[in-house]
């Protein structure tokens, strides 16, 4: 074996690695769908659409649990700073961003809680695990000229 053989191989196991942290995202995000099923549907339909059920959560949110895995599939096998930039335009600013805004707005407009903003500790955790994997992701894109707080 060369030289370089041994080290694309050492570089490869490295990226591997912080490429492995992105598992952080489906994981937080499947955590904070398991706090919001304890009463989202209700607050919905007391503030917004009362015909929706809760067959209409889990199919909503199977469907974004389902994406993310394969999103992130596609972002751990596949290297590259586009695919990257795809995964974080469209999976982490959603779930980083969006995802708490929403639910800290609503609770402001309708003045009631947004069930996923009764426990502020798996709110944090979510939002810790997915920085800390985009965090590790940033930083296998060598010279990124962005970065993920």
């Amino acid at each position: 074996m060369s030289a370089i053989s041994l080290t694309r191989g050492r570089l490869s196991r490295a990226r591997l690695g912080r490429r492995a942290d992105l598992w952080l995202v489906p994981v937080a995000f499947a955590l904070h769908v398991l706090e919001e099923s304890g009463g989202f549907t209700g607050w919905v339909q007391r503030h917004g659409r009362p015909d929706y059920t809760p067959t209409d959560f889990v199919q909503i949110n199977a469907t974004g649990l389902l994406l993310t895995v394969a999103a992130t599939m596609a972002a751990t096998r596949r290297p590259g700073r586009r695919l990257f930039v795809a995964y974080y335009a469209l999976i982490l600013t959603q779930q980083t961003l969006f995802n708490p805004v929403f639910h800290v707005g609503s609770t402001v407009a309708f003045r009631d809680w947004s069930p996923a903003r009764r426990r502020p500790s798996s709110c944090s955790c979510h939002c810790g695990g997915i920085s800390r994997g985009a965090r590790s992701a940033t930083e296998r894109s060598a010279g990124a000229r962005w970065s993920v707080p």
